[in-house]
């Protein structure tokens, strides 16, 4: 797996979306000026490419958002990798 961009914040990361149309996408849901629900939005569903939003346990609602924004999967922060 490759790096191709990283993001201050979540217009940043709409832009590199686009600049770069990678096949993932990793965005934090508390990212300054868009949040990830937001970002995810704007972004996906313009290519046929995966968001994935990640953050911290805010419960099942945010889940849900994060899902019907368009995300494919939702990633724990302290995930391991492990399983």
């Amino acid at each position: 797996m490759e790096v191709v961009a990283e993001a201050a914040d979540g217009v940043q990361a709409i832009e590199l979306y686009g600049k770069y149309n990678p096949d993932l996408v990793l965005l934090d849901m508390h990212m300054p000026i868009k949040d990830g629900i937001r970002a995810t939005m704007e972004s996906v569903p313009n290519s046929s490419r995966a968001g994935l939003d990640t953050n911290r346990f805010d419960g099942d609602e945010q889940i849900h958002k994060a899902l019907q924004a368009g995300a494919q999967g939702y990633v724990f922060k302290n995930s391991s990798g492990e399983n």
